[in-house]
């Protein structure tokens, strides 16, 4: 049987994306300290499950059925 992953692309008014950094900092994810100024241009933004699979599969290239 052969997996597939699906990748869904989407553009953000400005009030979407302020939601979504209000969101990502509740979670608490923190900013980057390998960044001088704290901040930087973000142009893609993945999702991944519990034992990060998605991950995996990419970092080992193609899902193989």
């Amino acid at each position: 049987m052969t997996e597939y992953r699906f990748e869904f692309k989407y553009l953000l008014s400005p009030a979407a994306a302020q939601r979504a950094e209000r969101f990502i900092h509740y979670a608490g994810l923190n900013t980057d300290p390998a960044v001088p100024c704290g901040s930087y241009v973000v142009t893609s933004l993945y999702f991944d499950n519990a034992v990060e699979s998605d991950y995996y599969d990419k970092s080992g290239g193609f899902l193989k059925g």
